[in-house]
């Protein structure tokens, strides 16, 4: 119990520590203190049952950033998160050192191998392009509590440009990661990379009772996973793909691979998507991806005339999944989803229209939504509608957010953005809830101190009567 109290006194103990080694590494002559950030956030949900005025979710934290280091801070409802960055930077030395300790967060590779399928992005998105490496991160002042983590960053300069860049990672939970990639250029191919990521996670599973479960238990060991990946660009075509192969308690191991192809013109850009997996592909986080393929074909239109700027596109989607149940079989889902977005000046009018089918359960969802925006020299408005129907339950939600026109002069306080939304849901016809949420957010600025205060509130009305009709 006394461990337990001391181990976040002796983290922030940690933090003002590191900052010494500022001292001899620091080469700029100008002032080693960059900024202090100060951040609260705070949310409190009311309903009809529980009116309690202490906030549900909260957190607040510091950054402090250096001209070589950078640290932070935050306690939140859930856990205390802290971090620590090192950069020595030598002009006398042919690299770039960032060394990071702390509740690091890892994206990249690291989210791709827990989940390699595909995500449905919008009919207007950009080219796809995977990015390498572990990408290590200091947390946010509201992010998840995770495991203590160590990682080194090694960028190669000067001299040694050529060498790939290497980032590495370990964390006191047994875990470890290790990438390195290689930005590349040729005269018939502007820009490409390559790079492969080793991993080894914790994994295992308890034996229990239950009759459906997705794979049988295993006892606890680190499996290994290797993702290699290729960026391939060329002015009218772009590759990305990327390969994983994860080791396997069951069988000598199991694959991934995703892939993205793009064909671009002036007026019109062709997207296609690929996934492929074994069937029984276990993930990092002990889950398993439902669909085995997965295919998406994106067209899409672009006009320019003078300052309006015209944009549609169709997204067509297939999934083709099998059941984790113990009856196993294979059902497929079907999405097709239609984006305009219009652009005028300062102005934009979007919307979206989209429809999903599903051989498993037969059911059919429908989404849609309308969104206008405008911005002058002082305001900065959004205000959007949209609606989906999905088990026979029907939802509209209304929204609308303010926020001023970020000045360059520095001010002590002023109002970052208001916003305000509006959810009703219908099951069967009848009205079933209604859902009001509201958030402001106060900021500001002085010397080379920054402020930022974030408050929102979420009320909920079930009515006792569920066979409203309007």
């Amino acid at each position: 119990m006394r461990e337990n109290f001391f181990k976040p006194i002796a983290y922030f103990m940690l933090i003002l520590i590191l900052p010494l080694a500022e001292v001899p590494f620091s080469f700029a002559k100008a002032s080693v203190f960059r900024s202090l950030e100060i951040s609260s956030e705070g949310l409190w949900k009311f309903s009809k049952e529980d009116i309690s005025f202490v906030p549900e979710q909260w957190n607040a934290g510091a950054r402090l950033n250096l001209s070589s280091f950078t640290g932070i801070v935050s306690l939140n409802n859930k856990s205390f998160l802290w971090g620590a960055k090192v950069s020595l930077l030598n002009k006398t030395l042919p690299f770039k050192l960032e060394v990071l300790s702390g509740k690091l967060t890892f994206s990249q590779a690291i989210s791709r191998m827990k989940n390699p399928s595909l995500s449905l992005p919008s009919a207007l998105h950009k080219a796809p392009f995977l990015t390498p490496g572990i990408s290590p991160s200091l947390p946010a002042f509201n992010g998840s509590d995770r495991d203590i983590s160590f990682a080194i960053n090694l960028s190669p300069c000067g001299s040694l440009h050529w060498f790939p860049k290497l980032e590495s990672a370990f964390s006191l939970k047994g875990e470890g990661y290790a990438s390195f990639f290689r930005d590349f250029s040729f005269s018939w191919m502007p820009n490409g990379s390559f790079s492969f990521t080793w991993a080894s996670f914790l994994l295992g599973k308890k034996n229990t009772d239950s009759w459906y479960q997705d794979f049988p238990f295993f006892p606890e060991k680190n499996y290994g996973v290797m993702e290699s990946e290729v960026n391939l660009l060329f002015q009218n075509f772009r590759f990305s793909a990327a390969l994983g192969l994860h080791e396997h308690p069951f069988q000598t191991a199991a694959f991934w691979m995703r892939a993205y192809a793009s064909f671009l013109t002036e007026h019109f850009t062709l997207h296609t998507a690929t996934f492929l997996s074994d069937k029984n592909l276990i993930c990092p986080d002990l889950s398993m991806p439902k669909p085995y393929l997965q295919f998406q074909l994106n067209p899409q239109i672009h006009f320019s005339p003078g300052t309006i700027l015209f944009e549609s596109g169709l997204l067509f989607n297939a999934d083709f999944c099998k059941t984790k149940k113990r009856l196993s079989r294979y059902y497929q889902n079907y999405s097709l989803r239609f984006d305009t977005s219009l652009t005028c000046g300062r102005c934009n009018f979007s919307f979206f229209n989209g429809v999903k089918f599903s051989t498993e359960d037969e059911e059919v969802t429908y989404t849609g939504k309308l969104l206008f925006s405008a911005k002058n020299r002082k305001l900065s408005s959004k205000s959007s509608l949209s609606f989906s129907k999905e088990n026979y339950t029907d939802t509209f939600t209304f929204s609308q957010s303010l926020s001023p026109v970020t000045k360059k002069r520095v001010s002590p306080a002023h109002l970052k953005s208001v916003s305000l939304s509006e959810k009703i849901t219908f099951k069967k016809e009848n009205f079933h809830s209604a859902q009001t949420d509201f958030s402001f957010t106060l900021g500001g600025s002085f010397s080379k101190i920054k402020w930022n205060l974030k408050l929102a509130a979420e009320v909920c009305f079930i009515p006792i009567d569920k066979n409203i009709r309007f």
